[in-house]
């Protein structure tokens, strides 16, 4: 008696005549059947159990979509900046169906058709034809390389839809791609979508993007100072999330000043009808531990910079107080020293951060090092968690000089659902 995959027991092949069942074919007692009925409606609440990420709480009314809510779509696009430009989609793509399989979300591909076509040539060969051709697809629209920075996608709890809104004025592509078939895709997938209002950047490009919009699955939301005035910052979190809810990050000394170059939620569960939620937050002095101590100068930079991060943590700890009990899972960072940028003087890392990446289906998508004791302790961190991490030999194409860079978080824009 097969599974239909969520949960439920499909029916077997019985004929019923005056009160009496066959089962065919064969001859099978009527107690029989009842056992194997029994056993595997005991399978289906077992399989409920085992696959309780996809049936996840939806957030609080207008908060954006954490990583913890299952993936239905993820969304890519061709690299202008790789040669050729297929090059890092594939490599995404290929990683993620590969390791999913049948799980994997759609993954829809934002740009040309004949770039698509080199694309799914170079996954077909290792996810297989047909696998790609059902989890695949075109999105005819502009390119952008950062999908995460172009629009946010936020839960409506009244109709119990998907708002998107567009960044507005996103500079790399002027107005950004068009998105106004987005939700004809997703409802595809029996998502119900909508596209609302852009959001105004208020002169701030760098930082009033997507990256630098982040919601945990509690309903808390998290924006980064970034380039940001101080009236500029306050206007643009408030067109965001107009309900309130804000917690502000002094982001100013990072490079790209983005929320998702701090930390990011990788877990969240209800334990006796309380919330509990884990973040994995970067660390550099934990970073000092696997390298940068021979430089007395790096060793007191990442000695100084801890103590925003222990600030950070301390400020999440405030801020969900009452809400949900949170944790943290430190992260190996590195900085290097200070640059000046924009009339700012931000830091680089050493090494692609490691809380830039993407979680699917307890799967954590994220860009090698070239550390490996780094990335050992990471995995080992993460398999605590019941995590498992998939790295991605990008770095040669994604990390210059850990200033400007971007990872699979910027790389890609999911699609989220809740129960």
């Amino acid at each position: 008696m097969p599974l239909d995959g969520r949960g439920r027991v499909d029916s077997p092949n019985l004929q019923t005549h005056k009160g009496s069942a066959q089962y065919l074919p064969g001859s099978v007692s009527r107690r029989s059947i009842l056992i194997m009925h029994f056993c595997l409606m005991a399978l289906g609440l077992f399989s409920l159990v085992l696959n309780s990420d996809s049936f996840a709480a939806c957030p609080p009314d207008q908060s954006a979509f954490s990583m913890v809510f299952p993936a239905k779509f993820i969304l890519l696009s061709e690299d202008p900046n790789s040669n050729p430009p297929e090059t890092v989609p594939a490599t995404i793509t290929t990683a993620i169906l590969d390791e999913l399989k049948q799980e994997s979300p759609r993954i829809v591909f934002v740009g040309t058709e004949a770039t698509f076509a080199r694309l799914k040539k170079v996954v077909s060969v290792r996810a297989g034809m047909s696998l790609t051709d059902r989890k695949l697809s075109l999105y005819l629209a502009q390119p952008v390389r950062f999908q995460q920075d172009v629009f946010e996608s936020f839960y409506q709890k009244q109709n119990k839809s998907i708002l998107i809104r567009q960044f507005q004025g996103y500079a790399p592509v002027n107005k950004g791609p068009d998105l106004t078939q987005l939700p004809s895709i997703l409802s595809t997938e029996s998502i119900s979508a909508r596209i609302g209002e852009p959001m105004n950047q208020h002169g701030a490009w760098l930082t009033g993007v997507g990256g630098n919009v982040e919601s945990t699955s509690f309903g808390l939301n998290l924006v980064g100072s970034g380039e940001f005035s101080r009236d500029n910052l306050r206007n643009f979190s408030t067109g965001i999330f107009p309900n309130g809810n804000t917690t502000l990050f002094d982001t100013s000394w990072l490079a790209l000043g983005h929320v998702d170059e701090v930390l990011v939620e990788i877990r969240s569960q209800t334990e006796s009808g309380k919330c509990k939620s884990t973040f994995a937050i970067n660390s550099p002095k934990l970073g000092l531990r696997f390298g940068g101590n021979e430089d007395r100068s790096i060793a007191a930079l990442n000695d100084r910079l801890q103590i925003k991060f222990d600030g950070y943590k301390a400020q999440l700890t405030a801020a969900a107080k009452g809400s949900c009990d949170v944790a943290f899972v430190d992260v190996p960072i590195l900085y290097r020293k200070p640059q000046a940028q924009n009339e700012r003087v931000v830091h680089a890392t050493a090494y692609p951060s490691l809380t830039n990446g993407l979680l699917i289906s307890q799967r954590y998508f994220v860009v090698e090092t070239g550390n490996k004791e780094v990335e050992t302790f990471f995995e080992n961190s993460l398999k605590k968690l019941g995590i498992k991490v998939i790295w991605l030999r990008l770095r040669d194409h994604l990390y210059s000089h850990g200033l400007i860079d971007g990872y699979l978080h910027c790389l890609t824009n999911s699609i989220r659902t809740c129960n």
